[in-house]
């Protein structure tokens, strides 16, 4: 979905490239600078689409989690991509022209991946609610360590993971705490975790029992 996206995004913005420059949908004075700093073949058809797709998937922009909305990999690879088709053109046209090319084909680009991806992760969340796609996610430390850690960004409102709760190092446990450490292969079963978080301080001989215990959950 997010390639189809992405690509329909592209032809998108060429189409809008087009209807300035050559038929001066803004006016003639605008249609001649945009022919200036925007020529044909800037955003070259399937050329420009395989460099977007390539430069997508090389700065991690089809990972998993938060990585498809996160707007510095989505400025690197569409740098990367308006890089890739234009270097040749530096010993043509010099590079004073190509660096303004290059800068505006790349907020162009940039800005057109960033609203088709808000608008994704809206359709998404229309279609399939958060919680519906969030995975099951226990912390496990002490208890204000795990505390700390649930309020990280990367866990509140929004993201992919829903936050059951946490497991405690110490005995006994506090009692906002889902049970002790101890309890975790319980837990594991009985809650239908898909992700722990280890917080703060865990021995080595503790951290490779939580190991044990989640490879054997599956």
């Amino acid at each position: 979905m997010l390639v189809l996206a992405d690509l329909t995004s592209f032809y998108v913005m060429r189409a809008l490239i087009r209807s300035v420059r050559d038929y001066a949908a803004l006016g003639q004075w605008v249609a001649e600078v945009a022919e200036t700093v925007m020529p044909l073949g800037i955003l070259g058809g399937w050329q420009f689409a395989a460099a977007l797709f390539v430069s997508l998937l090389v700065t991690g922009c089809y990972g998993p989690g938060d990585r498809r909305r996160d707007t510095r990999r989505l400025f690197m690879a569409a740098a990367l991509a308006t890089a890739l088709p234009l270097w040749m053109t530096v010993w043509v046209h010099g590079l004073d022209l190509v660096f303004v090319q290059f800068s505006i084909t790349t907020v162009l680009v940039w800005v057109g991946l960033s609203g088709e991806r808000l608008g994704v992760d809206r359709l998404v969340a229309v279609v399939r609610p958060a919680e519906r796609n969030a995975v099951r996610t226990v912390f496990l430390g002490q208890d204000d360590a795990c505390r700390a850690a649930m309020r990280n960004r990367a866990f509140t409102e929004g993201s992919d993971y829903r936050i059951l709760g946490f497991l405690d190092t110490h005995d006994p446990p506090a009692p906002d705490a889902l049970g002790h450490i101890s309890d975790l292969s319980t837990i594991l079963d009985r809650a239908g975790v898909e992700t722990l978080v280890a917080s703060g301080y865990l021995s080595e001989h503790r951290f490779a029992e939580v190991v044990d215990i989640a490879l054997a959950a599956g």
